[in-house]
């Protein structure tokens, strides 16, 4: 996303932008020698787009963004690379009408923040699951059951027939192009009654 915003902002001949977003594509050491924040040895075209795109150039063409000569098609990584720079590219370029609505969708991408949370216990990610749902992050409530079900289901063998059955139930509703969370809606208000203002399906 980023590689392709520099490209932009380098049509545009916005070199102060360009420059602010090339920092987090790449460093430097000492005066001359940059390197990539990200590289991977074995998908070549993410070093590639990076390093092209931090080159700010003069009079840049929207064919002279890469040089495809050079482009890596040998694996699907090094192809998805490509595929997913061109997709942001035109993607920002068709929809971002001046410099000004590019820099607000970069603010945006760099005050996002990922949190990454492992477990070696299936359970509790079901825990965590929770946790989170009840520090504010908003979930359907067709969410929420599964996680029940899912957390609850023993023995194991129990949880993988639970995760065949609820895959049905997705894919059944999704080929009549229904929404799960109003049938269930649906389902409990026939089964039990409809729920009261304080309460939920969940």
């Amino acid at each position: 996303m980023l590689s392709a915003m520099c490209m932009i902002f380098n049509e545009n001949e916005a070199e102060e932008e360009h420059g602010i977003t090339r920092q987090y594509l790449s460093g430097n050491i000492g005066l001359k020698s940059q390197y990539m924040r990200v590289t991977n040895e074995i998908n070549k075209n993410i070093t590639l787009i990076l390093s092209s795109a931090c080159q700010y150039r003069a009079n840049l063409k929207r064919e002279h963004i890469l040089d495809y000569s050079i482009v890596n098609r040998s694996n699907a990584g090094n192809i998805n690379a490509l595929n997913c720079f061109e997709f942001y590219y035109n993607y920002f370029s068709d929809y971002c009408d001046s410099v000004e609505q590019l820099v607000m969708m970069r603010d945006i991408v760099l005050d996002m923040k990922v949190i990454h949370i492992s477990s070696e216990n299936e359970l509790d990610c079901y825990d965590i699951f929770e946790i989170l749902n009840a520090r504010g992050v908003e979930l359907e409530e067709s969410e929420l059951l599964k996680n029940y079900i899912f957390k609850y289901a023993q023995p194991e063998y129990t949880v993988d027939r639970a995760k065949d059955i609820w895959s049905k139930i997705e894919y059944n509703i999704s080929a009549c192009k229904g929404n799960l969370d109003l049938f269930l809606s649906n389902f409990v208000t026939y089964r039990y009654g409809k729920p009261s203002k304080d309460e939920n399906v969940f």
